[in-house]
C-alpha cells in the first residue's frame, strides 16, 4: 500500500516508537490506522501509549501496509 520505506533499528525498540515513526514518515494518524486496521481508536492510543500490543494477525496486517519487516514488529517490547 505504502511506496517509502522506513529505517528502523530493531534494538530494544517499542511498537509506539515504530507507530511514531510511521506516523511521521506517512502523514498518517490514529483515526487512520484505526481504519485501516480493523480495530478501536481507543485500541490503537494504547498501542500510541504502550498500554498494549497488536496481534499477531495485527502485526502481519501492519507490515505488509508500511513495508516493515515483521520480525522488526515481533521484536517489540511493550514500554520504554
Amino acid at each position: 500500500m505504502m511506496a517509502e520505506m522506513i529505517n528502523l533499528k530493531a534494538t530494544n525498540m517499542t511498537f509506539s516508537s515504530v507507530l511514531r515513526a510511521v506516523y511521521k514518515t506517512y502523514s498518517v494518524d490514529t483515526a487512520f490506522l484505526s481504519q485501516k486496521m480493523k480495530a478501536s481508536i481507543g485500541l490503537v492510543k494504547k498501542w500510541e501509549n504502550g498500554e498494549a500490543l497488536p496481534s499477531r494477525k495485527q502485526y502481519e496486517d501492519f507490515s505488509a501496509m508500511f513495508a516493515i519487516p515483521l520480525s522488526i514488529l515481533l521484536s517489540c517490547k511493550e514500554k520504554e
